[in-house]
């Protein structure tokens, strides 16, 4: 997905407006010590209100951002409005965030309960549903390339793999993409999905399995 981050910048500072009180982005170059600050030392800096490091952040995970809610909603257009929503979100909920390394959980967590909100309102598919604790049942097959299909999911380097993940159940792929292209933990995922670790493994278990079978026989058992 090709997407312009600056562009995306200026049209969510111009969308903002004076009632979100927010940081200007300029088109200047991002000074090096800022570039070099991890993501909690920015964020300690955009609790006391200093733009330049929020703006620094947004450069630094804009592209993410849009790229996972486009993968939630479905739509390029979509994801781009719910991208610009999260970011202002962060700004307006600097103050709680804890610093605990995990800035990027903190966002997609954000940008996931806005996409989800905003499929459900334009009922454009259902609601994902929670799931129970779960195992992969008995008789699947244990020995899967999996490698393989991480590295094809992560790299999204066909149109065949963007068709199959857009054919497997969305909670499935929701897990495939947070795992393998966001390359988060585990417990990363729990957080963001609300959902149990076990659960978490059992979805990108059975994910990659429907993937192979879409990949192998368009679907067909």
């Amino acid at each position: 997905m090709n997407v312009t981050c600056p562009a995306f910048l200026f049209r969510w500072q111009a969308a903002a407006g004076d009632r979100y009180a927010q940081p200007r982005v300029g088109r200047g170059s991002v000074t090096a010590p800022l570039a070099e600050l991890a993501d909690d030392a920015l964020m300690a800096r955009v609790g006391d209100g200093d733009r330049e490091a929020f703006a620094m952040l947004v450069r630094r995970y804009c592209a993410r951002v849009i790229a996972y809610a486009s993968k939630v909603t479905g739509s390029t257009r979509l994801g781009e409005e719910i991208a610009q929503e999260t970011w202002l979100a962060v700004w307006a909920n600097r103050a709680r965030y804890e610093g605990s390394g995990r800035f990027l959980v903190f966002v997609l967590t954000i940008a996931r309960n806005k996409a989800r909100n905003a499929v459900a309102k334009t009922a454009r598919e259902d609601p994902l549903e929670p799931e129970r604790d779960s195992n992969p049942p008995p008789g699947l097959p244990q020995t899967l390339d999996a490698s393989a299909l991480a590295h094809l999911v992560a790299a999204e380097t066909s149109d065949e793999v963007r068709r199959g993940l857009e054919r497997i159940a969305p909670k499935l792929k929701e897990a495939l993409m947070l795992r393998f292209a966001d390359e988060l933990s585990y417990e990363e995922m729990a957080q963001i999905l609300g959902a149990s670790e076990s659960t978490l493994r059992s979805r990108v278990f059975h994910g990659l399995r429907a993937l192979a079978l879409e990949l192998t026989t368009g679907g067909a058992p």
